[in-house]
This record gives structure tokens, C-alpha cells and sequence, in this order.
């Protein structure tokens, strides 16, 4: 799908949020071949890839144990703010077993739009493991265009390269994802890939799992919530047949400057892991 766009500059590369603001060349139109979404839901979509990957390299390690976690995923920023803007993400099964992520959406170089997603300084465990993750400036939008009129970011694609460490097991995971729209839902489909390294300085890297990727989201109109229309699914045969899905709602909201309300995007839903199943029963 074609849309005509405001080219996006930036000065500089920005690789944290609020260091110097986006400009635009303003008269400069340009072909962009992708969807527009909101610049949160690009953010929000980050940081459940990045959860997704977390799964994916615990269960790599676990042999595809059941388990279930509830996920919010908010960016509490006005609809119209574009970039930089910030996020956060929790994960938490309710028995102890909780982990949370921090978010952080700007513009670099060339048009790419960055998604640096972080674990906190908190204590963070999945799997009853310690965990740690980063992307560092690693998972980002290329060729991203923003529409400065419509507060609207034209994506095609996602590329993410994080860090994982469980009980100090370290990972390396990468992902693409490519969207398309259809019906008013966003669809994306791509592949993650679950690399374990190991020693130090030159690491040795063996790939343990790979694992294709599907989502689904209707982005509700503003004031609005919609339930059971986000949906993510990542499933691999590496590890015996295994399956990752998130299902959950989408809030979208809007910020109110006047009385200093915070809105927000939010996906909001249960994250379950364990033997792929077909029609319910085991394969």
C-alpha cells in the first residue's frame, strides 16, 4: 500500500529518548510502501517481541515447559506524540515468577526508528531464572517515514538483536518481522532465531532454536478498547514441537492536556508456552 509522507531528517543519530528533538524537511514528499500506525504501537510492538524472545530462549533451555503469564505492554504518551517517546512492559505469573522492561522509541539516521528495550535494575526472574535483556540500539524500524500532519509512522519491517541472559546463559536472539494490512488488522509474519554463546572475547555461537512468527492486531479507534484483537504466535519443531502465544486487548487512549490525564496505548493479555497442539490435542 502507497502512501504520500513527509520525509523525516534528523541531525544527528539519536539513540536515546529526549536528547535532541525530530525535524523535517517539511516540503519533501515521499513514496512510502508500508502501514501507518502510531508511533506507541510501533514502541509497544518492540517490547513484545522482545518478550516473545525471552520465552522462546527459556524454553529452549527447559525442554518447552508449560507455563502461563499475564503481559501488559503501555506507552503512556499523547496519540500525537510521534518521537522520542517511552515505554514499559511487565510480565508476571503471579506466583513470585515477574520480570519488567523499560522502552524507548527515537529516530536515527537514515530514517530508522530505534526500540532500545532494557530489563530494569529490579530484581527480574522468568522461569524461576534471573534474567537480563537488552537490544541496546539493536531492534529498530528501517526506512521508517514519519507523516508529520497525520502523527502517523509508515512501517514495512522490524529487525530486533537482543541480549539474553537466564541464570547467566547468555543468548543472542534476532527477528524480522513484515507487515502488511488487511481488513483494518495489522498483519505481521517473520522468523526468531535463539543463538547460545558461550566464552569469552570470540564466543562460540550454536544455534538451539528457530522459530517462525505470526501477529494480528486491530488498533481500536481512540477512547477505545477492543478485546481479543491482539494476538502473536512463534512455534519451532527445534526443540520438540514447541509454541509461544500471546492473545490479549488493545486500549487505545487518548492524552488530555488540559486536566493532564494520562492515556496511552496498552496491549494487554496472557502469554502461554508450552507443546504445540492441534485442535486441542497433543500432535
Amino acid at each position: 500500500m502507497k502512501h504520500q509522507l513527509l520525509s523525516m531528517s534528523v541531525a544527528a543519530a539519536i539513540a536515546i529518548v529526549g536528547v535532541i528533538p525530530t525535524t523535517y524537511a517539511e516540503d519533501d514528499e515521499v513514496d512510502c510502501d508500508g502501514i501507518l500506525v502510531q508511533s506507541r504501537f510501533a514502541l509497544a510492538n518492540c517490547m513484545v517481541e522482545s518478550i516473545v524472545a525471552i520465552a522462546a530462549a527459556a524454553a529452549s533451555t527447559n525442554g518447552c515447559a508449560a507455563g502461563e503469564w499475564s503481559i501488559s505492554a503501555i506507552v503512556p504518551e499523547w496519540y500525537q506524540a510521534t518521537l522520542p517517546i517511552q515505554g514499559l512492559a511487565y510480565v508476571s505469573n503471579g506466583a513470585g515468577d515477574t520480570y519488567e522492561l523499560t522502552g524507548q522509541s527515537s529516530a536515527m539516521l537514515q530514517n530508522n526508528v530505534n526500540c532500545q528495550v532494557n530489563t530494569t535494575d529490579d530484581e527480574n526472574t522468568f522461569g524461576d531464572r534471573e534474567l537480563n535483556y537488552s537490544s541496546g540500539s539493536g531492534n529498530y524500524y528501517p526506512n521508517a517515514v514519519i507523516d508529520k500532519d497525520a502523527y502517523l509512522l509508515c512501517i514495512s519491517s522490524s529487525l530486533s538483536a537482543g541480549k539474553i541472559s537466564l541464570n547467566k546463559q547468555d543468548f543472542d536472539e534476532t527477528d524480522s518481522l513484515s507487515f502488511d494490512d488487511e481488513d483494518d488488522a495489522i498483519q505481521a509474519e517473520g522468523d526468531l532465531s535463539i543463538v547460545y554463546t558461550t566464552g569469552h572475547g570470540q564466543k562460540a555461537q550454536e544455534e538451539v532454536s528457530l522459530w517462525e512468527m505470526d501477529e494480528t492486531v486491530i488498533i481500536p479507534d481512540l477512547q477505545t478498547e477492543l478485546d481479543d484483537v491482539f494476538s502473536f504466535t512463534a512455534a519451532t519443531d527445534d526443540i520438540g514441537e514447541c509454541k509461544i502465544t500471546i492473545n490479549g486487548s488493545v486500549e487505545n487512549l487518548e492524552y488530555n492536556v488540559v486536566d493532564e490525564d494520562i492515556g496511552g496505548l496498552t496491549i494487554e493479555g496472557t502469554l502461554s508456552v508450552g507443546p504445540d497442539t492441534e485442535d486441542g490435542e497433543d500432535d
